[in-house]
C-alpha cells in the first residue's frame, strides 16, 4: 500500500506523520507546492499558533455534524498529546485556548518537520500538482501510482501563505462536488463608513446579532475593532462565517446590530441612567457604559446635544438612546476578501464523504482533509484543531483498509 498526500499543511502534516506512526511500512509521499512546508501554520495566532481549543469537540464549528466523528475521535486533549509525543508542550489561556509553551509557531511546525523526517516520509517540494487521475492501478500523481490520495491543499484563504485554491480543481478532476465558497473569519466593510472612521481603533467588548433578509441569523459575543472600512475583531470575523457565504449566493445586504452593554437589559441600563445626578452631562453619563468616543458617537446618531444634562432629556430621547447602545445598526456591504481571510468557507461536498473516515464515497481510496472539506470553525484554534482531528482520522482509516 502507498499514498500520496497533496499538501503539507497542518492536516498534511500530521496526517503523513500519522500514518508512518500507525505502520512504518507504508511509503508516504507528501508533495507540497511552496519550497517548505507549513508556511502557514507560521502566521496562525498571530504567529504564536493556537494549536486547539479545549471546548472544540462540541462546540464552533459550520457543519458540525460531519465533523463532530473526527473532533471527538481526537479530541483537543489527544491532539495535545500527540504534539506532547513529538516534543512539543502546552499551555491553556483562561479562555480555553491553547499554545506552545515557547509562544512560537516555527515551534510547532519545526516539531512536525522534524517528526515527518524521522518517521520516513518523503517530502516533496516546490511541486505545485494541478492534475491527479484515478485508474485501474491506483491514483496518478506526478508521474507514479499510489494506491491511496489524500487531498490536504488548505483553501484559497491568504494566498500569500500559498494557498491557491488549487484543490478544488483537483476535487472536480476526480468527480466530485465543490460547495459556494466564501472567505471566512475576515474582516466586515460597512455601508456607513463615517462613523467606523471616527472611531478607528476602539476596541471593545461587545455582542453582535446578525440580521438576514428581516430574520435574526445568530449572535456572537467577543471583541470589536473599528477600522476606516469597517468592523474587525474577534466577534466581526466571526460572524463572517456567516455574513460571507450569504453575499457569495447573491443574498442582500446583511445588517449587524452591536450591543455595546451587554451586562444590563434596555429597562435596567435606562433606570440606572435614570437614577443619577439631573446635573451630569449625558456624554459623561454614557462613558461609564463604554469608551467615551462610541458614546459621543450614539449621542450624535440619536441627535442629542452631546453637552445636554439629564435632565433636559425627554424619556423618549433616554429610550431612543439606550436602544442604539443595545443595537447600533451597520448594513454590511462585503468583507476584506480572501487576501485577508484565515480561512475558507465552503469546499469539498461532506455529502460525498464518509465522516468516519474522511473517504471518497464515490472513488475508493482517495481522502479529503481539513480546510478543503466543507468545514470551518471560530477564532480560537478551531480550524487547526480541525486539521489536526481529520488528518489524523485519515490516517488511522488508511491504516485500517482490508
Amino acid at each position: 500500500m502507498s499514498v500520496a498526500i497533496i499538501g503539507a499543511g497542518a492536516s498534511g502534516l500530521v496526517c503523513a506523520i500519522e500514518i508512518k506512526r500507525l505502520n512504518r511500512e507504508i511509503p508516504v509521499t507528501l508533495y507540497e507546492a511552496n519550497p517548505r512546508v507549513g508556511k502557514k501554520i507560521l502566521a496562525t495566532g498571530n504567529g504564536r499558533c493556537n494549536l486547539t481549543n479545549m471546548s472544540a469537540h462540541k462546540q464552533g464549528y459550520r457543519n458540525m455534524g460531519f465533523a463532530r466523528y473526527a473532533l471527538e475521535a481526537f479530541t483537543p486533549q489527544s491532539n495535545i498529546e500527540f504534539f506532547n509525543s513529538l516534543g512539543l508542550f502546552t499551555r491553556e489561556d483562561g479562555c480555553g485556548r491553547v499554545y506552545p509553551l515557547s509562544n512560537q509557531a516555527s515551534g510547532v511546525l519545526d516539531v512536525l518537520r522534524l517528526a515527518a523526517e524521522r518517521e520516513g516520509v518523503n517530502i516533496v517540494t516546490d511541486c505545485h500538482v494541478d492534475n491527479a487521475q484515478h485508474g485501474k492501478d491506483g491514483f496518478y500523481v506526478c508521474g507514479r501510482v499510489y494506491d491511496n490520495l489524500v487531498l490536504a491543499t488548505g483553501g484559497k484563504a491568504a494566498p500569500s501563505q500559498g494557498s491557491d485554491g488549487s484543490g478544488y480543481k483537483l476535487l472536480k478532476q476526480l468527480g466530485h462536488k465543490v460547495t459556494t465558497l466564501a472567505p471566512s473569519l475576515v474582516q466586515l466593510e460597512t455601508e456607513n463608513r463615517q462613523y467606523p472612521k471616527q472611531l478607528k481603533g476602539v476596541r471593545c467588548e461587545c455582542e453582535m446579532s446578525l440580521v438576514t433578509d428581516g430574520r435574526l441569523t445568530v449572535q456572537k459575543k467577543g471583541e470589536l475593532l473599528f477600522a476606516d472600512y469597517g468592523l474587525s475583531g474577534i466577534v466581526s470575523m466571526e460572524m463572517s462565517a456567516y455574513i460571507s457565504p450569504h453575499l457569495a449566493k447573491g443574498g442582500s445586504k446583511p445588517t449587524v446590530y452591536i450591543d455595546f452593554v451587554t451586562s444590563m437589559t434596555r429597562d435596567v441600563m435606562l433606570e440606572n441612567i435614570k437614577s443619577l445626578d439631573g446635573n451630569m452631562r449625558i456624554e459623561d453619563i454614557l462613558s461609564g457604559f463604554m469608551p467615551r468616543k462610541i458614546g459621543q458617537v450614539i449621542i450624535k446618531e440619536v441627535k442629542i446635544n452631546s453637552q445636554d444634562k439629564l435632565s433636559q432629556i425627554k424619556h423618549n430621547k433616554l429610550k431612543e438612546l439606550v436602544s442604539v447602545c443595545k443595537g447600533f445598526g451597520f448594513t454590511v456591504t462585503g468583507t476584506k476578501g480572501y487576501d485577508f481571510a484565515q480561512v475558507t468557507s465552503g469546499g469539498a461536498d461532506t455529502k460525498e464523504f464518509d465522516r468516519e473516515t474522511m473517504q471518497s464515497k464515490k472513488v475508493r481510496g482517495l481522502y479529503c482533509i481539513g480546510e478543503l472539506l466543507d468545514v470551518d470553525g471560530d477564532c480560537g484554534g478551531y480550524n487547526l484543531n480541525w486539521a489536526w482531528s481529520s488528518g489524523r482520522l485519515a490516517a488511522k482509516s488508511i491504516t485500517e483498509q482490508k
